[in-house]
């Protein structure tokens, strides 16, 4: 169950019926496990983005570093500083366009 939905849910008629996860709306624990991309995990504090979720992404992602606290004051400050740094190293460069 994620959100109390569960895998085999009633869709509204004329929806298409979609799978429903119990981890994250749109992948599975393989999939994110399986995914090599480098990840920045921001933990989430809400109904929609539970931390325990977010927690087990930046667990189960080979590449993944988690910021748990970032909202406010000097956690968000350094949170950016971290969010600014992450991308300078893992944005692809883009080559120059020549005109």
């Amino acid at each position: 169950m994620y959100h109390g939905v569960s895998r085999d849910s009633e869709h509204p008629a004329g929806l298409p019926s979609q799978p429903r996860y119990d981890f994250a709306y749109s992948v599975d624990r393989a999939f994110v496990s399986s995914c090599q991309t480098p990840c920045l995990v921001l933990a989430g504090n809400d109904a929609a983005h539970p931390y325990a979720i977010a927690e087990e992404i930046a667990q189960l992602f080979p590449n993944a570093e988690f910021i748990a606290e970032w909202k406010e004051g000097a956690a968000l400050t350094s949170a950016a500083s971290r969010i600014k740094a992450f991308l300078a190293e893992y944005m692809p460069v883009r080559a120059s366009i020549k005109a």
